[in-house]
């Protein structure tokens, strides 16, 4: 369950918090079946976990880094400056009303959708590049205007189907699979990288992708009129 975290002493008597991001307390319940008997008491769970550094960006984004093991390393440094810390997608979760259901669902179901997806939903070309739009809007960073403009680059989607050679060792081998343009409209970056979400949706298309096909991804840009086709990529979506 996870609550909003509970200010400590310190900022209880100061009445204030450390920083304007207070972060969140994960509690976790062990509980098992009704009629079934425990053989051994619970002494230890292995939890593997995603964690930030929650308010230590708005302190010192770039600081120094030094090794604890004392290995013959010169220098750590961090190839970017930490970004500053933001609510989780999960507080911005719709509640659940005494009946059951939950009120203005929408992004519940959004995140729903997202245990079928396929590339072929990604690149449906009807109703043009909406459903890939609303799938990126869904995980971008909703506060970050740059990411936001490489979104509505993405006006357009197509897609047809092909058979070519897989690029496999071995005797000649064929395949089927899709070959997917995104036309990309260059106003709305403004000098940024035109290619660099391109890049990132090849590889995304390629994981929902199953393992007997291939997914060829093309970026048209509109304004310069010229085209970029990235490599041959395999399926390689997890079977189970």
């Amino acid at each position: 369950e996870r609550r909003p975290r509970r200010p400590g002493s310190d900022e209880l008597r100061r009445g204030q918090t450390r920083t304007s991001y207070t972060g969140d307390d994960l509690f976790i319940s062990i509980a098992r079946p009704a009629g079934v008997q425990q053989t051994r008491p619970v002494r230890r769970l292995d939890i593997r976990a995603l964690v930030s550094n929650r308010d230590l960006p708005i302190f010192d984004d770039n600081p120094k880094l030094t090794l604890d093991t004392g290995d013959p390393v010169a220098r750590v440094e961090l190839l970017s400056a930490m970004r500053r810390p933001r609510g989780s997608l999960v507080a911005g979760l719709p509640q659940v009303g005494r009946d059951g259901e939950a009120q203005l669902d929408d992004l519940t179901w959004r995140l729903v959708g997202q245990l079928s997806l396929n590339h072929l939903s990604l690149a449906d070309d009807v109703p043009g590049a909406e459903p890939l739009r609303a799938m990126l809007d869904l995980y971008a960073d909703r506060g970050d205007p740059a990411l936001a403009r490489h979104v509505r680059s993405l006006s357009r989607v197509t897609s047809r189907p092909v058979i070519e050679r897989l690029d496999l060792p071995g005797p000649l081998c064929l395949g089927r699979g899709i070959d997917i343009t995104l036309h990309i409209d260059e106003g709305p970056l403004s000098g940024g990288s035109v290619l660099l979400l391109s890049a990132l949706l090849a590889r995304l298309f390629a994981r929902h992708a199953s393992i007997n096909s291939f997914v060829r991804t093309r970026t048209r840009l509109q304004q310069k009129q010229e085209e970029v086709t990235w490599p041959m990529a395999l399926g390689n979506r997890d079977l189970i």
